[in-house]
């Protein structure tokens, strides 16, 4: 008992797993090969409370709130035919937040394929990139204002240049606000 003790204590690995958990803002969610819902972590579990009335190795209901998100993925995961290396990336909506997930196949122990399925809240940079596009919409209008300005400004310029010369001749004057007018 002494030794399992002492080598208990020397153990890292489960520090390490609760430092790790700790740290994560991701949700994992998990499935066999065959749809079964394998399991998934305490962040999935508050994102998707619907969630905490799946039942583990059973298949997801299509007719049920989590079955709706998740089978079209994993019969879309069933009909590949190599999965090793397989990597999908896609985005979702649910309840009103965006979510980015990518999904990977992993092989268990003893030979069969496992579906992990990493889910990261993507709301806040979406409406940050969102609140960029309405700036940038906003500044391209300013631009555009500021030109027409800028080449209104131009033309009166050019205008009172004309009317300095026709104070001082006659002709020349007559001459540019002809030109001027031919031009428009």
């Amino acid at each position: 008992l002494v030794i399992c003790a002492t080598v208990k204590w020397y153990d890292i690995s489960n520090s390490v797993l609760e430092a790790l958990e700790a740290n994560n803002d991701c949700a994992y969610v998990s499935f066999s090969a065959y749809g079964f819902y394998l399991g998934c972590n305490n962040i999935a579990l508050r994102l998707f409370p619907a969630l905490k009335n799946c039942r583990i190795d059973s298949v997801l209901k299509n007719s049920s709130e989590m079955g709706t998100l998740f089978n079209p993925w994993l019969r879309k995961l069933m009909n590949k035919e190599c999965l090793e290396g397989f990597e999908d990336h896609f985005n979702f909506s649910y309840e009103g937040r965006h979510y980015k997930c990518s999904v990977r196949t992993l092989r268990m122990v003893h030979g069969e394929w496992l579906y992990l399925f990493k889910i990261e809240d993507d709301t806040e940079i979406r409406q940050y990139v969102e609140s960029l596009d309405e700036s940038n919409a906003q500044l391209q209008e300013a631009i555009s204002q500021n030109s027409s300005r800028e080449r209104s400004l131009k033309e009166q310029i050019v205008v009172c240049m004309a009317e300095m010369v026709e104070n001082r001749d006659g002709n020349t004057g007559g001459h540019m606000k002809r030109t001027s007018c031919v031009i428009k």
